[in-house]
């Protein structure tokens, strides 16, 4: 949500190429603020490629009353960590939305509206993984 690599592609195709390399994936890291229901915690939001779970072992990692899904093609959905889950205490269904804020990196901040400084995205809890 607004960082990025310049180049990212080829710097992916050159991992790629080093020997003992089979595949590789991009993830991109920053801090977020998620509120759900009336608790909120600041996180360390981490956003993965379509594949990431092909190229991790995520899903036997997620609780049994959810699962990895990040989009169902119609809307997007968040996979928690217990510590996230457990602060917020948010579990995966389709009843109260997980709303993320994070900072824009560019462009002045408007002190008459601060909250213009972040962007602002809603999505539900599909599930929660504990390592």
């Amino acid at each position: 949500m607004g960082k990025t690599i310049a180049n990212g592609d080829s710097v992916m195709q050159i991992v790629k190429g080093v020997e003992g390399i089979e595949d590789v994936t991009s993830t991109i890291v920053d801090n977020a603020l998620a509120i759900y229901g009336e608790k909120q915690i600041p996180i360390m939001l981490k956003g993965v490629s379509d594949n990431y779970d092909e190229m991790t072992d995520i899903n036997s990692l997620v609780k049994e009353d959810g699962c990895y899904m990040l989009s169902d093609g119609e809307k997007d959905f968040a996979v928690l960590s217990v510590g996230t889950a457990v602060a917020l205490q948010a579990h995966p269904g389709y009843y109260v939305p997980l709303d993320l804020y994070c900072p824009k990196r560019r462009g002045a901040v408007n002190p008459a509206n601060p909250v213009s400084a972040f962007r602002h995205t809603e999505t539900m809890v599909s599930g929660v993984f504990e390592l």
